[in-house]
């Protein structure tokens, strides 16, 4: 309850912080040109009156009610002209297609260029993830497929080696011993 007291200025009730900031600091303009203005006199209201539009000093509901309060007070008398008061410009932002409220959760807000290079940045990041990730799974079959002994099939490779060092070894004792009994044979 305390936070929603906080966000109401000079009757106005504010949905945000911000907004309520910017109402309180043009409330604290328009308690100053109220005590330096003497509403006697129309020409100096009519020139701070103007002044104040053409620099937009206002936008929020309060600044606001206070220009029209100017301006009807200028439109009372005879010596002003409706011409010569210039009309209250009245901020707001667009409405999405629906008519939905600017305040309202289902504004259509603009996508900002950074928004835009993120999403640049994010494809190409899955662009180079998935062309990295081919290069693994290539890298990987050809490993496996690989006659040379690596990382993965060392043991059996060394295993193979080995056993055909042994077969060989086998072989030539059997040969060196039929040679031997031959010689032997043959010496007596």
């Amino acid at each position: 309850m305390e936070e929603k007291e906080k966000l109401i200025i000079d009757g106005f009730a504010f949905e945000n912080e911000n907004d309520a900031a910017r109402a309180k600091a043009e409330l604290k303009k328009i308690q100053y040109i109220k005590n330096k203005v003497k509403y006697k006199k129309k020409d100096a209201i009519l020139s701070i009156y103007n002044s104040l539009i053409n620099k937009n000093e206002f936008s929020t509901p309060v600044g606001l009610s206070f220009l029209h309060n100017m301006r009807s007070y200028l439109l009372s008398g005879t010596e002003t002209d409706d011409d010569e008061i210039k009309p209250i410009t009245v901020p707001f932002e667009k409405t999405d297609i629906g008519g939905a409220p600017a305040n309202s959760k289902y504004r259509i807000k603009p996508v900002s260029r950074k928004k835009v290079a993120d999403k640049t940045k994010l494809r190409f990041a899955w662009s180079l993830n998935i062309i990295l990730f081919t290069c693994m799974l290539l890298l990987l079959a050809i490993t496996l497929k690989a006659d040379n002994p690596n990382i993965i099939n060392y043991e059996n490779a060394i295993i193979n080696k080995y056993a055909e060092w042994e077969k060989s070894l086998t072989e030539k004792e059997k040969a060196l011993k039929e040679k031997e009994r031959e010689l032997n044979n043959s010496h007596l």
